[in-house]
Parts: structure tokens; C-alpha cells; sequence
């Protein structure tokens, strides 16, 4: 019995809480961490151990990234890792990052040029010989097949790369539910807690305020480029942020992750009638638009003036932190929907969308 209880003591495990997300698994030992990152088919895609001694857990982790704590230098390929780790009070510790065009907040584009921070260019496009001399412990990235001859060079001389892959979720509170992998290379996995909790809570207590509604504005997002209409499916982050704010989306049909290839004509058909119409690319103006496409005129939307975008910044003269931001505080963006679609349920000021006119 002394022995057994000696053994549930100092070989302890349990899984911290993953709510929303189906990406990531985080397991929690004595003294390491084993997290699992799964691909869009929930295949495992990458096995990384966390801890500050390894020797009692290699050959039962043979396959696993083995990063060894304390974390004192990371780089991050993609600006919407950088609000996270902002969140978690870890960007003194970057030192790479992918490209400074695609910074929005100026502040800390500044910040960071002070600090010496290199570019190391984008998934896909790693520059090896920056990476290399800047020499960052982790480098958060997407898994791009192209890459994975220059990771395994990285891993050799110490350089470890995560995938980060919140852009796969589907569901806004999953996007955000990725700080909690974050927090593991920082030992602040209580920060986190407290800040996903906050944005939880929110979400939910808005949502609810659309349990009632029964008249649900029809809704339909993004525009033709090319020849090709990308609507996004069923299972993505806007179609459900649409189905909580209290709309009806129209496209719901459509199976699936990631986007559908429609034609111009199909979506004339299906939406023509349709009340809103959401992120139509880059325009600020409904003449804008036009000029993009004659027919989108014919929408009811657009003669209703129920066209909305989500680069409200732009009009005021300031970067478009949407994508950098928005997509991790979805509680934010869920209240400025809810405003759009049923202002008599909540009235807010607007921080990312805005009428077109």
C-alpha cells in the first residue's frame, strides 16, 4: 500500500482542459509537459515533450520535440501569434519575426525594431541563414511541407519548430482556446486559464442574448475574385461567429473547413435576397465595390446599404489590426455582429466593422 501510494504520488498525470479546440492535447506530469498537435484530419502532426529533466521519459517519448525550459529566445513567423504572446507578457523574448509590412500595431513595430528583432520570413519561405545567426530556441510557424527539410536542420543544432494552427478551428472560442499552448513555453499556464476564462465567460454571456431571437437575418461573406467566389463552410470560424450573433448564415450547406469555389452566378442566386453581406475584401466604399463587380448591385444588400466590412481602422487613418487581433479576442467580435445584425439587443460601438456608405 506505502508503495502504491508512493507511485500515484510521484507519477501523477492529468490533461489540462481543452474546451473548444480539436487541434492540440496538453498532458501534465510531475516535471514535464507532453503536448500533441493534430493536422485538419485530427492525424497527430507533431509530439512535443516540455520539462527541465528528460532523462526519465525518452524512450517513453522517443518521437517527441524535447524543449528544454527555461524559454529565453523565440521567433514567430505569423503576426497573429504575436497578440497571444502580448497577452502572456512574452514578446521580450522574440527576436524573430516574419515580415514587419504585415505588423498593424505600430507600437510595437517600433518596439521590436529597437530590440533588434530579425525577419525570417514566412511558412514556406524561411530564410535559414537568419534563423540561424539569430538562433531562437522556438520557432512558431504553420506546418508547410516545403519547410520540413529546413526544420530538421533547425531541430539539429537546437532550434525547434512549433506548428501553430489556429487558423484551422472552427470555432471562434477554439482559436483563442490556442494561449493555453503558448503558456506551456512559458511556465504560465495560470495566466492563460485566467485570460481564456475571461474571454469564455464574455462570449457565452453574449451569445445567450440570442437564445430568444426568432427573426434571423440572412447573411452571406467575402467577395468574387478572379472568377471565384471563396465562401467559407459550415464548420469556420465566421459561419459560427454568424450563427451566435444572431444570423442565419446562408451558406451553411456547405460541408466542411475551409472555403468552397463558387461561381458568381451561384451566389446571385442564393443571396440575392440576402440581408447582410459581411468582409467583401478590402473596400471601404459601396462605390468601391462596384467597380469591382457591376452586378453586385443587384444585391438587396447592397441596395439596402447593409453591406459591412471589417476594416473600420482603415478609415480612420490607423494599420488594419484585424487578423493580427480581432480573430483572438472573439468575444470583441462577436459583440460588434451582434450590434450589426440586432442593435436592439446590443448596442455597441463598433471596433472593427463598419457600414459601407
Amino acid at each position: 500500500m506505502k508503495y502504491l501510494l508512493f507511485f500515484l504520488l510521484f507519477s501523477s498525470s492529468s490533461a489540462t482542459n481543452i474546451e473548444f479546440s480539436k487541434s492540440f492535447s496538453i498532458h501534465n506530469h510531475n516535471d514535464y509537459k507532453y503536448i500533441e498537435i493534430f493536422d485538419k484530419n485530427h492525424n497527430i502532426l507533431q509530439q512535443i515533450t516540455i520539462g527541465k529533466n528528460f532523462s526519465k521519459i525518452k524512450k517513453k517519448h522517443h518521437k517527441a520535440t524535447f524543449i528544454q525550459l527555461p524559454i529565453k529566445k523565440i521567433a514567430s513567423l505569423s503576426t497573429t501569434h504575436l497578440f497571444q504572446l502580448k497577452q502572456l507578457n512574452s514578446l521580450s523574448k522574440l527576436n524573430g519575426i516574419g515580415f514587419y509590412q504585415y505588423l498593424s500595431d505600430l507600437n510595437l513595430k517600433n518596439k521590436l525594431k529597437k530590440q533588434n528583432v530579425k525577419e525570417m520570413g514566412m511558412p514556406g519561405q524561411i530564410n535559414f541563414e537568419t534563423v540561424v545567426f539569430a538562433k531562437p530556441q522556438l520557432l512558431f510557424s504553420y506546418h508547410v511541407p516545403s519547410d520540413e527539410d529546413t526544420i530538421k536542420k533547425l531541430s539539429k543544432i537546437g532550434i525547434h519548430t512549433i506548428y501553430i494552427h489556429e487558423y484551422l478551428e472552427s470555432h471562434p472560442l477554439a482559436y483563442a482556446e490556442w494561449i493555453k499552448l503558448f503558456a506551456c513555453f512559458f511556465e504560465k499556464e495560470q495566466e492563460a486559464e485566467s485570460i481564456f476564462k475571461k474571454i469564455k465567460n464574455r462570449y457565452l454571456r453574449l451569445s445567450k442574448l440570442l437564445l430568444k431571437v426568432k427573426i434571423k437575418p440572412s447573411v452571406f461573406m467575402n467577395e468574387n475574385y478572379g472568377g471565384t467566389w471563396y465562401m467559407p463552410n459550415s464548420q469556420t470560424f465566421m459561419a459560427q461567429l454568424i450563427k451566435d450573433a444572431g444570423g442565419k448564415y446562408l451558406f451553411d450547406n456547405l460541408s466542411g473547413t475551409g472555403s468552397s469555389k463558387l461561381s458568381i452566378e451561384t451566389v446571385i442566386v442564393k443571396a440575392l435576397k440576402a440581408d447582410y453581406w459581411l468582409n467583401p475584401g478590402q473596400v471601404i466604399s459601396l462605390n468601391d465595390l462596384k467597380q469591382n463587380d457591376s452586378r453586385y448591385s443587384l444585391f438587396k444588400a447592397f441596395k439596402k446599404k447593409q453591406i459591412f466590412n471589417n476594416n473600420l481602422r482603415v478609415l480612420k487613418h490607423l494599420p488594419n489590426n484585424y487578423f493580427d487581433e480581432a480573430l483572438s479576442q472573439p468575444h470583441l467580435l462577436l459583440a460588434d455582429l451582434i450590434s450589426i445584425f440586432h442593435p436592439q439587443i446590443l448596442k455597441t460601438q463598433a471596433i472593427w466593422y463598419h457600414r459601407l456608405k
